[in-house]
């Protein structure tokens, strides 16, 4: 994989997703993620970020990411939405 983002929608607006093969199947098992359960994935290797309601396991795009994985690392774990629109 290329390290894009994986995300996991709270919900799916027409055009707002690029569908790849399995994704389908992730939409439909789709679930709520507690602010408890978000918390847990801070640690290198293990990075997600709320962006906008939505969660996202950026854990592969930390690596190229262009400000360094440490900035990700700083952020996993939160609702980020205010800080990637800056």
């Amino acid at each position: 994989e290329r390290g894009l983002p994986t995300a996991y929608p709270r919900s799916c607006r027409p055009g707002s997703l690029l569908l790849r093969p399995g994704i389908l199947q992730s939409l439909l098992e789709m679930k709520e993620v507690s602010q408890d359960e978000l918390s847990k994935h801070n640690v290198s290797g293990d990075l997600w970020m709320v962006i906008d309601g939505d969660v996202f396991d950026v854990s592969k795009f930390a690596k190229v990411h262009p400000g360094g994985p440490q900035i990700m690392e700083q952020y996993a774990g939160l609702d980020v939405s205010t800080e990637f629109y800056e």
